[in-house]
C-alpha cells in the first residue's frame, strides 16, 4: 500500500467561473498563436523566392522565422499569463494581508477586490468573519465594562441579547425548572 488516499474528484468544475474564464483565456491565447503562425506564412517569402534561394540560405530563413515566431508567442503567451495569475494572486496576496493581520489581533484591515479579480467568494467569507469577529469582540467589551462598573444585571441583559433565541430559550426554562 503506497498510503495515498484512493480519492478520485468526481465534480472538475469545482469554481465554474473561474476555471472557465481561465480556460477561455488559454483558448484566446492559442487562437492568437495560430493566427501568428498563419501570419508567418505570408510574411514568408513565396515558394517561388524559396526555390531560388540555395540551401543555406533557405535554412535561414526558416530558422530566423521560427525564432521570431516563437519570441512573439512567448512574448504574448508570458503577458496573458501575467494578466491571468495577477488576477488570482493580487487577491490571494490581498486575503491572506487581511488573515494574517486578524491572527495578530489588528480587526481593522478592510479586505476588497477590484471588480475584475476572482476569489471573491472567499474574500467575501473572511470579511463576513472579520465583521463576526469584531461584533463579538465589541460585545464582550461591553460586558467587561458592565462587570466593571458592577452593573451583573447590564451584563445579563447584554449576555442575553448575544444568544441565539434557542440558546435563550433553553437558559429561560432552566431557572423555571430550578424554581419547581
Amino acid at each position: 500500500m503506497s498510503g495515498k488516499p484512493n480519492f478520485k474528484r468526481r465534480i472538475f468544475l469545482v469554481d465554474t467561473k473561474i476555471q472557465m474564464t481561465l480556460g477561455l483565456y488559454v483558448v484566446a491565447v492559442m487562437l492568437g498563436i495560430g493566427a501568428l503562425y498563419a501570419v508567418a506564412f505570408v510574411v514568408l517569402p513565396s515558394s517561388d523566392a524559396l526555390v531560388n534561394m540555395d540551401s543555406a540560405q533557405t535554412r535561414d530563413v526558416l530558422i530566423r522565422g521560427t525564432a521570431v515566431y516563437f519570441s512573439l508567442a512567448t512574448a504574448i503567451l508570458f503577458t496573458v499569463t501575467l494578466l491571468l495569475t495577477h488576477r488570482i494572486a493580487g487577491p490571494v496576496y490581498v486575503i491572506e494581508r487581511c488573515v494574517r493581520a486578524m491572527v495578530s489581533g489588528d480587526f481593522s484591515v478592510r479586505l476588497s477586490l477590484r471588480k475584475r479579480d476572482q476569489l471573491k467568494s472567499l474574500a467575501g467569507l473572511v470579511e463576513e468573519l472579520r465583521l463576526k469577529i469584531v461584533a463579538e469582540h465589541e460585545q464582550r467589551t461591553n460586558v467587561d465594562a458592565c462587570l466593571n462598573e458592577g452593573d451583573v444585571e447590564g451584563a445579563k441583559e447584554l449576555l442575553k441579547a448575544a444568544l441565539s433565541p434557542e440558546t435563550a430559550d433553553e437558559d429561560a426554562a432552566e431557572p423555571a425548572a430550578a424554581d419547581a
